[in-house]
């Protein structure tokens, strides 16, 4: 699985993206089906198996990071557009968003992190604690990232 993955890799990055980000958006629109309620959603067996596919799949990205690269920014932007569209009830989708963190490179992160704000301005997320709690994760877990990847401009971005 591995060298197929890494061969679709290298033919098409944004369209492995893709491939993935519909593979677990297919799994998250059958759970959505069983489980309407995002807060039952995210405490069902079924979440936690998709989080793990998710965890799996984001796994067999570290060996070719730097090949990933385009793949990863893709995918994070893809879920961050369809968490936003549908007056935000598909949120709970970040959750499974949140575990391709660790595959962006440092330079890919205030890219990704400037596009959720686009979306999500962040005083938006402030409003409803467990409405907003999968972005205020989604973000959280980014900024940790950022934070760790000694990035110099975001640090500043966030004093002003």
């Amino acid at each position: 699985m591995r060298s197929l993955m890494e061969r679709s890799i290298a033919m098409n990055p944004p369209n492995f993206g893709m491939t993935v980000m519909h593979t677990i958006l297919m799994v998250y629109k059958r759970i959505r089906v069983i489980y309407p309620d995002a807060s039952v959603a995210a405490t069902s067996l079924d979440f936690a198996e998709l989080i793990r596919l998710a965890e799996m799949l984001a796994e067999q990205l570290n060996s070719s990071q730097l090949e990933a690269r385009q793949s990863v920014v893709v995918l994070h932007r893809a879920g961050i557009r369809f968490a936003s569209d549908h007056q935000n009830s598909n949120l709970l989708f970040l959750s499974v968003t949140q575990q391709f963190i660790p595959q962006l490179l440092a330079q890919d992160m205030l890219d990704v992190h400037r596009f959720l704000n686009t979306n999500y301005p962040s005083n938006l997320s402030n409003s409803s604690t467990e409405y907003w709690l999968s972005l205020v994760s989604y973000r959280n877990a980014l900024d940790i990232a950022i934070a760790k990847s000694c990035h110099r401009d975001f640090h500043l971005q966030q004093e002003e």
